[in-house]
């Protein structure tokens, strides 16, 4: 039996009773998978409901840029054969408790890092807009809140950003003019700590407009601490070992870890 360790992100949604209504129209439209009209490349797939918590699966459906097959003794090479109806499935597993109020998701670099389209079909769907956030533990928040007039340097990954969010400072009008030429932005902006310079906005507030957008790195440098403030610390995560097939994870193993993540969280919150 084969293993693979992965990591489980924690989500609140904006409205709970609305979120659970969404869930249990989907189960009782008996479509299978439930798709958006606007979004043809994600659907949500095995979504159940026992005992209050909801499971299923946040499927990318991949039509292009597939693997190819390569013969082993030369280096001839085809594209992966499939009908036409059919795509290269990658799936995100997630666990909804009605109890906790919080939704446990399975980050997939090959699928979805995040639940965002989950949210934007049952919105799309259903007419009534769905979000979910990043459950935080908010020392990391804190910290930045503490030190915010004595940031001198931030460093920030993410992509797929929207400029409509930012507003016309330097950094953010950075973010914008780099975000115009490439989807995934790297972005370093510092004074010389010795100059005693600092960045020309808030950034907790820079932090607040970029989090929903989920960046993969951003981390403030004070000049009144040693150590960087890193805000993606603040994320409440899992790392879970879970069963694979062929390479690809056995999803009742993943609804256990799943299951196992809600139980310890709620374990420290009694």
């Amino acid at each position: 039996m084969d293993f693979r360790t992965i990591t489980f992100y924690m989500y609140e949604p904006n409205d709970k009773n609305l979120f659970c209504q969404h869930l249990d129209k989907v189960i009782n439209s008996k479509e299978a998978p439930f798709k958006s009209l606007n979004n043809s490349n994600a659907d949500i797939r095995e979504l159940k409901k026992s005992g209050g918590i909801y499971t299923g699966f946040l499927a990318n459906l991949r039509l292009t840029n597939l693997p190819h097959l390569a013969k082993i003794h030369d280096l001839s090479e085809r594209e992966l054969p499939k009908d036409d109806d059919e795509a290269l499935v990658e799936k995100s597993h997630f666990l909804y408790s009605e109890t906790t109020g919080f939704l446990f998701f399975q980050m997939n670099g090959k699928g979805f890092r995040n639940p965002t389209n989950l949210a934007e079909i049952l919105t799309e769907r259903f007419n009534e807009t769905v979000a979910l956030n990043q459950k935080l533990t908010g020392e990391q928040e804190a910290k930045l809140n503490d030190k915010q007039d004595s940031i001198h340097k931030i460093e920030i990954n993410i992509a797929n950003i929207s400029p409509s969010l930012l507003g016309d400072s330097s950094i953010e009008e950075a973010i914008v003019a780099s975000a115009k030429v490439a989807q995934k932005i790297k972005l370093i902006l510092s004074y010389d700590k010795r100059s005693g310079g600092i960045l020309d906005m808030s950034i907790l507030k820079l932090w607040k407009k970029l989090k929903p957008q989920e960046p993969t790195r951003f981390i403030a440098h004070s000049t009144e601490l040693d150590e960087p403030i890193d805000l993606l610390l603040d994320r409440v995560k899992f790392t879970k070992r879970v069963e694979i097939i062929d390479g690809y994870i056995v999803s009742q193993s993943a609804y256990q870890k799943l299951n196992e993540c809600r139980i310890e969280f709620s374990a420290s919150h009694e």
